[in-house]
Formats: C-alpha cells, structure tokens, sequence
C-alpha cells in the first residue's frame, strides 16, 4: 500500500512554531476521525481543524479576528482544510 492510515488521531501545535509568512500566535488543533494518504496524494480524510491565531492580534495589527474552524477533507489528492470563522464584525474565509 506504501501509505498512511490514521483513525481517532489529535494533534496541536502553537502556530508560532509553523513557517508562516506573518508572526501569529495561538494554537491549531486538528481532530482527524480517519486519513488515508498514500505515495499518490490524500486518498481519504475527515476531521475538524480550528486555530485561534487571528484572535491574537495578528502580525501586531491593532484588529482581531474570529476563531477560525473547518473540516479535513481529500480534494483532487491534496489534503484540503477550507477555514471560517465570525465575529459581530467581521467574517473571515
């Protein structure tokens, strides 16, 4: 099979730590009920993902913004993690 597979797996991380292209701050947490990845691409995933790293002042912006959630999914083999999230002002895609 040459792949992955993953059921009941969590993950977070502080997104300090991540290669990001702006300083945030706050935490990504990924739930994933099940994931297939092979040599091929993503085969199979579904889970939650959410992060709270517009909460925290992004990149030193005097703004705010909402909690961002999602859901893990495959897309054309490529591991797809489309976030939302709103506030009384803002909405974020």
């Amino acid at each position: 099979f040459g792949g992955i597979v993953a059921d009941d797996l969590a993950l977070s991380a502080d997104v300090a730590n991540l290669p990001l292209l702006l300083p945030l701050a706050g935490k990504i947490t990924i739930d994933l009920d099940h994931a297939i990845l092979s040599r091929a691409g993503c085969r199979r995933a579904e889970g939650k993902i959410s992060t709270d790293a517009l909460v925290h002042q992004p990149a030193g912006l005097p703004w705010s913004g909402p909690q961002l959630e999602g859901s893990v999914t495959c897309a054309e083999g490529v591991i797809s993690v489309p976030l939302k999230g709103e506030t009384g002002a803002d909405s974020v895609a």
